[in-house]
């Protein structure tokens, strides 16, 4: 099984995932100085993220430190059960993921979108639903064309889930997994 890192903004703040309560007189300095780490790991994650394509042009070296930010991102997470929580619901703009298929490694250069459209997930965990949709440019713009999955989400744990793909669309048609 490939790890999948996926980083997402969401369409209208950066940084929807982490909107806190207003902290406790007691805990309000490490709750800042926390803030203040997940600012800085978020920000030098997107730096290093968008010099490579949302991770299609990434070296190995790039996927390491990423993943190493990922993990200290993930240590530092006010919400410990995310997938009960609604900041994840909403329309979010993929900024990084290491699975080929969402970055469409061996696609067909007639299909090719080489990251200049965003790819746009749509997160529902109240229905336990996830879409990824992109618009891609054929033939070199002259034509577009929307490309889409739906895909199921099955919890394993408060904050981790699988994703079993359902419905690929390609412009008009549709197909089953």
């Amino acid at each position: 099984l490939a790890v999948i890192l996926t980083l997402f903004m969401a369409a209208d703040t950066a940084w929807a995932l982490t909107t806190l309560q207003p902290p406790r007189a007691s805990s309000f300095l490490p709750s800042l100085f926390s803030q203040q780490q997940r600012n800085k790991l978020k920000a030098d994650i997107l730096n290093l993220s968008r010099g490579t394509e949302r991770g299609l042009t990434s070296t190995p070296a790039q996927q390491g430190e990423l993943l190493n930010l990922f993990e200290q991102l993930e240590a530092l997470n006010p919400t410990p059960k995310s997938l009960k929580s609604n900041l994840v619901n909403g329309v979010w703009n993929l900024e990084y993921t290491t699975s080929d298929s969402i970055l469409g490694k061996g696609r067909n250069s007639f299909l090719s979108s080489k990251a200049k459209n965003p790819i746009l997930q749509t997160i529902n965990v109240d229905e336990l639903s996830a879409e990824n949709a992109e618009t891609l440019d054929c033939l070199g713009g002259l034509f577009k064309l929307s490309n889409k999955v739906s895909a199921r989400l099955e919890p394993k744990s408060d904050q981790f889930t699988e994703v079993q793909f359902q419905t690929f669309f390609v412009g008009p048609v549709s197909f089953d997994v």
